[in-house]
């Protein structure tokens, strides 16, 4: 969430910190500070670790969770908290017979790819917001900017061939289904927009 999106040669910065459940995820919680310390923006993540061997789920390694925890700012603890308790961890869940108002096909490029040869992550955010320009409306984009996103992953895509998204915008939210060119859902997509 950003409670604008002005911020251009403005000094801000980034904080983040995580929260480790049962060791085998961790919500990672991030914020951004305006010049004067206020909260304008924040957001959170749930990090997993992947045993790239036999591609399960594995536990999170407890010299990583210390790497966090020795890191706290305690100065920031009440912010922190009030993070925690501001934000849904509830991960966006796939809407059945959705009516989608758009539809459109992206090549996947080699600049799209990430040093694990799959597409990165902030590559979906963009062709959710793509899917939006249409022949009949130009404008929605030029008009509006995101102010809140949820997303969630459902399967790496890796270089070649193209993704299919699909989407609903209706009033000020937009749903998005991102899909291969098998029919795999890759990964789900909603975002809140408000006017420039």
């Amino acid at each position: 969430h950003l409670e604008n999106g002005d911020y251009y040669a403005k000094k801000i910065t980034f904080k983040t910190f995580a929260v480790f459940n049962k060791d085998i995820y961790s919500h990672r919680y991030f914020y951004v500070l305006d010049e004067k310390s206020n909260v304008v923006g924040y957001a959170v993540a749930v990090w997993i670790v992947i045993d790239t061997q036999r591609r399960k789920m594995t536990r999170i390694p407890l010299k990583v969770q210390n790497v966090f925890i020795d890191s706290l700012d305690e100065k920031n603890l009440s912010i922190e908290k009030r993070i925690i308790e501001g934000i849904s961890v509830s991960p966006l869940k796939k809407i059945r017979n959705v009516d989608y108002t758009h539809e459109r096909a992206f090549p996947v490029r080699f600049n799209d790819i990430d040093s694990n040869l799959h597409v990165n992550n902030t590559v979906y955010v963009n062709w959710a917001m793509e899917s939006l320009v249409s022949a009949e409306d130009e404008d929605f984009l030029i008009d509006h900017v995101p102010s809140d996103l949820s997303i969630v992953y459902k399967k790496e895509k890796r270089a070649g061939g193209k993704v299919i998204v699909k989407a609903n915008l209706a009033g000020l939210t937009s749903y998005h289904e991102i899909y291969d060119e098998e029919g795999c859902l890759l990964s789900l997509v909603e975002l809140t927009w408000k006017k420039r």
